[in-house]
């Protein structure tokens, strides 16, 4: 006997079209709500935000600024910007720009001193140890700086912003892949012999 032909299976979305689904949905929602929300400045939402979970009184001098995410900037290369980042990593970030622009960009780029000899000078590496650019998320008792991902990530940006984005230093490739591997696979005496000289 003849079997009955089954209906066709419906079509599932794969899971990238169905996060992008629900990324959309979840998007226009947001949009609408902050469409009918009154437009007040950040601060004073903050502050009904938080009265409105608190008994406290708050003061709106306590309501820390709200940073303006990049798109939001006036200039990509505005310090001060992103949330991630607080003003420590401003500081730092004002530190490697000036590293940048006053020890690297002048050797770089066509024409450079660099570029003619063909490598960078041991000078310039020494700097940048003086600066604390080397080892920036090593510990601090192997002579790194002890700081999170988001100090090297201020670096790598910094280097790429600079006149000419100079690839040539490479001291991301020093610091977070070829130091990392003595830290997590070296010997203690291995560490403490190689990472203090590399920072």
């Amino acid at each position: 006997p003849k079997r009955p032909k089954q209906p066709p299976l419906p079509l599932r979305p794969s899971t990238p079209a169905l996060l992008m689904l629900r990324l959309a949905s979840s998007r226009s929602a947001a949009l609408g709500a902050a469409a009918t929300r009154t437009q007040q400045p950040m601060s004073i939402r903050l502050v009904r935000v938080a009265r409105a979970h608190s008994t406290q009184a708050v003061d709106e001098d306590e309501v820390a600024p709200v940073r303006p995410e990049i798109s939001q900037a006036a200039n990509m290369m505005d310090i001060g910007t992103r949330r991630i980042f607080n003003e420590e990593h401003d500081a730092f970030r004002e530190t490697c720009r000036k590293f940048y622009a006053e020890h690297i960009v002048p050797h770089s780029g066509a024409g450079g001193e660099w570029e003619t000899q063909q490598h960078i000078s041991r000078e310039a590496w020494l700097k940048a140890g003086e600066y604390g650019l080397l080892g920036i998320n090593c510990p601090e008792k192997y002579g790194g700086l002890g700081a999170s991902i988001l100090e090297a990530a201020i670096s790598w940006e910094e280097c790429m912003y600079a006149e000419g984005s100079p690839s040539g230093p490479g001291f991301a490739l020093h610091s977070d892949i070829c130091i990392p591997y003595i830290l997590h696979y070296g010997t203690e005496a291995q560490k403490e012999q190689w990472i203090p000289g590399m920072c």
